[in-house]
């Protein structure tokens, strides 16, 4: 399936940038990790190869930033640096500190063309966060830099210090990386074919879901965009994991588990619709119990049946996050899940493919390892989970919009 290609264009600075120049890149590689391994799947890293590589042969001092989290803990990102050689092929030196402060600065002053200093985890810093989004602290972080290249597109949608960083650098000097030039394209690429008439038109006459949004996964905030989403003509969703527990409980379609208590995220729910009949939530559920009372493990068989018939009935498949606690050995309905949106291109060339999925989300090809499940049955695997979702909906994300070129 061919998608428009109808978008803004994003700066570049690459033809700017003169050996040895310094280059502050914002990447994402928040990768997922266990106890027995630095990372679980390195496809985040894998994808800021190609921006990080073609820095490194034009000879700029690169300087790294990133986040890397679970939860509220952050971790080292000095153990990231093996993997990040690996596949920028350049050779990394960690300011293993601080992102800021005297050893950043030393270290900066003492990295040769085609190197990369790679910064401490950025979110150590309170003055990172969206709440505070400190200029102060963002002036500090590409303090010595001539160029500053936003490659991180799942954290775009978050008005963070060190995104919105792009501003205190002319149009000369700012840009979009290799990764964040494609998923840009890509979602606003789907964006433009589900608000096409013709297409539109092609679908009913069809029988066919112009875009089908999978949503799911603990992070209640991930519904946030799912209103607007909805709002785009002839788009369904179906909503899983915890996020689709606290719709159901809220909206008192089920009467066990825990009620939402957080405004905001009461909030979002209220704005869902479900009279408009195109947001399906799970009819049964695999549970457990523990001392705080039962929780979900999983989505029920007959849930399973219902998603399952949507998702052959989709044109295009974007699929945010899982249906149940992934994590552990037992959720055969998620798995299900994911196989059949991979099944539906199982074997074919790209050229015939019928339905363009699209699978986003941090932990994506970790889940997809963990079953089994080959990414080249995908259209595309996607670092972005959220941030995808936003940019469906709104068609612009607070960290790109800086590097739009104005027409």
């Amino acid at each position: 399936m061919a998608l428009d290609k109808k978008y803004y264009d994003l700066m570049s600075v690459y033809q700017r940038i003169r050996p040895g120049d310094f280059a502050f890149v914002r990447t994402d590689l928040n990768v997922p990790h266990s106890k027995e391994v630095i990372a679980v799947s390195e496809h985040r890293i894998r994808k800021a190869g190609p921006t990080l590589r073609r820095l490194s042969g034009l000879q700029a001092r690169i300087i790294v930033c990133t986040h890397w989290q679970e939860g509220k803990k952050c971790f080292d990102v000095a153990e990231l640096a093996p993997i990040i050689r690996k596949h920028a092929n350049a050779d990394v030196i960690v300011a293993d500190k601080d992102c800021i402060g005297a050893q950043r600065k030393e270290l900066q002053s003492r990295i040769k063309p085609g190197q990369i200093l790679l910064l401490q985890n950025v979110r150590l810093h309170h003055e990172e966060e969206e709440k505070n989004n400190d200029k102060e602290f963002a002036k500090e972080l590409i303090d010595g830099c001539q160029f500053y290249i936003n490659d991180a597109p799942g954290t775009s949608h978050r008005k963070h210090a060190s995104i919105m960083a792009a501003e205190f650098f002319g149009v000369q000097h700012r840009g979009a990386g290799d990764l964040l030039k494609e998923e840009f394209y890509e979602f606003i690429s789907i964006r433009n074919r589900v608000l096409d008439l013709a297409y539109q038109k092609d679908c009913r006459q069809n029988n066919r879901i112009p875009l089908l949004v999978v949503a799911g996964g603990a992070k209640l905030d991930k519904i946030k965009s799912l209103p607007e989403i909805l709002a785009l003509p002839g788009v369904k969703a179906i909503v899983g994991g915890r996020v689709g527990h606290a719709i159901a409980r809220y909206k008192e379609l089920i009467t066990w588990g825990k009620m939402p208590e957080d405004p905001k995220i009461i909030a979002m729910i209220d704005k869902i619709d479900l009279s408009q009949g195109n947001v399906l939530l799970p009819i049964d559920h695999l549970t457990y119990e523990s001392k705080k009372g039962s929780d979900i493990w999983d989505i029920g068989p007959e849930t399973v049946n219902l998603f399952e018939t949507e998702i052959r009935m989709a044109e295009i498949i974007f699929a945010n996050a899982v249906m149940g606690f992934a994590e552990q050995d037992c959720c055969d309905a998620t798995s299900k899940i994911l196989k059949t949106i991979a099944n539906i291109n199982k074997n074919k060339p790209p050229s015939s493919r019928q339905t363009h999925t699209v699978m986003g989300g941090g932990e994506t090809s970790s889940f997809l390892a963990k079953y089994k499940i080959p990414e080249d049955n995908f259209s595309k695997i996607s670092p972005s989970g959220g941030a995808g979702l936003e940019l469906l909906a709104n068609g612009m994300l607070p960290g790109i919009w800086p590097l739009v070129i104005q027409k």
